[in-house]
């Protein structure tokens, strides 16, 4: 939705100029006092909603899990672009925070039945429900993963100090990896298939297509593999993956393309 900021007015009095004086053309105002009383415009609904989920989601915790989805469930959501901003702020606390990426996950699969679904934008296409638009999320964050952590000119130019420079990089590294273990904790729960699983960890071992993978691409990998190895391993097909990519990773370092770490 459209986001509008709410714009205040003062009620101010310029004063009379005492009987018998002339009023110049710069007389003075009264001065306007901090507890002046101010008149404003009501929030717009969008605001009103984001900082009302934002409540909620600086409160969560695995043991108040429960009650803070009964909460936000109880939150009505009139249209697609209500439930795109309630989706943004999960996803982007899901990754500030990996620590609690497990009971963000489990906030995803408890959501996902209790709000409604959308038509889709045209006829033809399935309906824009929670999970849908959420997983386009994660998607795109997946995709925006750069061939190289080298700073871009437009990163040197914002951030002109090595240490701010360094600094930018290394939280750009940090929200790639915890998008990984949100998408590990997807699967475990059966939001994702195993099959976009495996296309993901096959595309990052083979570094989107370049046949030589950065090391940020591994670290990945290993974020991944960390949150769904055990599951991964019980199925034929996880299996198959598992050997796949301890055949990938030896040759790899054969080869010296990332550090022994």
């Amino acid at each position: 939705g459209s986001k509008a900021q709410a714009a205040a007015s003062r009620w101010s009095a310029a004063s009379r100029p005492a009987r018998g004086r002339t009023s110049t053309s710069d007389a003075s105002k009264l001065p306007v006092s901090d507890n002046a009383f101010r008149v404003t415009k009501p929030e717009s609904r969008d605001v009103q909603l984001r900082r009302d989920v934002l409540a909620l989601l600086n409160k969560i915790a695995p043991d108040n899990l429960k009650r803070i989805v009964e909460q936000l469930s109880g939150i009505e959501l009139r249209d697609v672009g209500e439930i795109v901003s309630v989706i943004e702020l999960i996803f982007s606390k899901a990754l500030l925070e990996p620590h609690y990426c497990e009971t963000y996950a489990d906030m995803v699969l408890s959501l996902r039945s209790r709000y409604p679904e959308f038509p889709p934008e045209r006829e033809g296409e399935p309906a824009r429900t929670f999970t849908r638009i959420l997983l386009n999320y994660v998607q795109e964050e997946y995709e925006r993963l750069p061939k190289t952590m080298e700073p871009s000119e437009e990163q040197r130019l914002k951030f002109p100090l090595k240490g701010d420079l360094d600094f930018e990089i290394a939280q750009q590294k940090k929200k790639f990896l915890a998008n990984m273990k949100f998408i590990g904790n997807l699967y475990l729960r059966g939001l994702l298939s195993v099959k976009v699983v495996n296309s993901v960890l096959k595309e990052l071992v083979f570094g989107k297509n370049s046949e030589s993978p950065e090391e940020h691409f591994i670290d990945c990998v290993c974020e991944l593999v960390r949150s769904i190895g055990h599951t991964l391993d019980s199925t034929p097909q996880g299996k198959d993956m598992i050997l796949f990519l301890m055949r990938r990773l030896r040759d790899l370092r054969q080869e010296d393309q990332f550090s022994t770490r």
